[in-house]
C-alpha cells in the first residue's frame, strides 16, 4: 500500500503503517464494521485450555526422559483438508451492525487430503496428497506440477 501512496503523493516518506485498515475502519465505524464470513470453528478454539496443554507437554517430556527416547524417533503427523472451490472463513468488511456475512460459492466443491510429517530432529519428507476419485489427471504427478513430489 505504501509503494502505491508514494507513487500517487510523490512522498516517500508517508507511510500508512502496518494497522492502516484498523484506523481507517475506525474513523467509519458508524458505516462500516468487520466481521467474520463464517465462525463454526469459534467453540472448537474456546476449547483449548493452557493448563491442560501445558500439562500434556510436561508429561510428554517426563516420558521422553524416563525411557530414553531418542529425536530421531519422534515424529508427528497432521493431516487437513484442501477444499477446492470453495470459500473459507475470512474477514470481510460490510455495512455497520450487521451480522456475519455468508461467503457465495459455486456448488462444485471438492476436496483432498493433505498428509504431512516432521521429526524431532528435523527430518521432513515430501507430503502425501489423497485425492478423492478413481482416475488420477496424470498432469498431478508432473515434476512441474509437484514441485515437493508429493506420492
Amino acid at each position: 500500500m505504501n509503494e502505491i501512496i508514494h507513487k500517487k503523493l510523490g512522498d516517500p516518506s508517508f507511510s500508512v503503517g502496518e494497522k492502516w485498515v484498523d484506523w481507517w475502519l475506525k474513523k467509519w465505524v458508524k458505516y462500516l464494521s468487520k466481521y467474520w464470513s463464517t465462525s463454526p470453528d469459534t467453540v472448537h478454539a474456546k476449547t483449548l485450555n493452557p493448563e491442560v496443554v501445558h500439562d500434556y507437554f510436561e508429561n510428554v517430556k517426563r516420558v521422553i526422559t524416563e525411557q530414553g527416547i531418542e529425536l530421531d524417533c519422534l515424529w508427528a503427523m497432521d493431516e487437513t483438508s484442501c477444499l477446492f472451490g470453495c470459500a473459507g472463513k475470512s474477514m470481510v468488511i460490510g455495512k455497520a451492525g450487521g451480522g456475519v456475512q455468508h461467503s457465495q460459492r459455486d456448488g462444485a466443491c471438492e476436496s483432498a487430503t493433505l498428509m504431512v510429517l516432521i521429526s524431532a530432529a528435523g527430518e521432513c519428507p515430501p507430503p502425501c496428497v489423497i485425492f478423492k476419485g478413481q482416475n488420477l489427471n496424470s498432469i498431478w504427478s508432473e515434476d512441474q506440477n509437484n514441485p515437493l513430489g508429493c506420492p
